[in-house]
């Protein structure tokens, strides 16, 4: 591999539960998820799909939320020795760029040490489905280009 393509950091975005569905215009899918690639068509009957299948309300990240998310999601890099190089914690969403080994070793600990966290603030019930199933990882080369495989693309701006 060409060292100057090497990974040294990942985007991560991890989303909450409800929050991004299926069915809505520009969502993705496992066919559709490739950097770069077609987004999906809107589909009435799958974002009704999606809903009903749903067992609770969306999650919202609201101040108290996100101030605990932020919180356990730099815990889990200064604990994990990843170098958390910036994040943004949205009330439908989490971005973050962490230089790190794994990328799926800090999607679960992110999602651990937020729950955690909120756990113990006594934010929710208990039993109160947070984050969604799936999850963004893209790696990031040290130039600030996009890589996804063999695929790379230059940031915008």
């Amino acid at each position: 591999m060409n060292r100057e393509r090497q990974r040294v950091a990942y985007l991560i975005t991890f989303v909450c539960y409800g929050s991004w569905l299926h069915g809505r215009a520009g969502s993705v899918d496992h066919e559709h998820s490739a950097v770069g690639a077609p987004t999906l068509p809107e589909s009435p009957r799958r974002l009704a799909w999606e809903r009903s299948v749903m067992t609770q309300a969306p999650y919202v990240l609201d101040e108290p939320r996100s101030e605990a998310t932020l919180k356990a999601v730099k815990d889990a890099c200064s604990r994990r020795g990843w170098m958390l190089l910036a994040a943004h914690v949205r009330a439908s969403h989490v971005h973050s760029v962490v230089d790190a080994d794994r990328t799926g070793a800090v999607m679960s600990a992110f999602k651990a040490y937020a729950s955690r966290v909120l756990n113990e603030s006594k934010c929710d019930e208990s039993g109160r489905r947070r984050w969604a199933r799936h999850k963004y990882s893209i790696s990031v080369d040290r130039h600030g280009n996009f890589c996804g495989g063999s695929l790379c693309n230059q940031l915008p701006g």
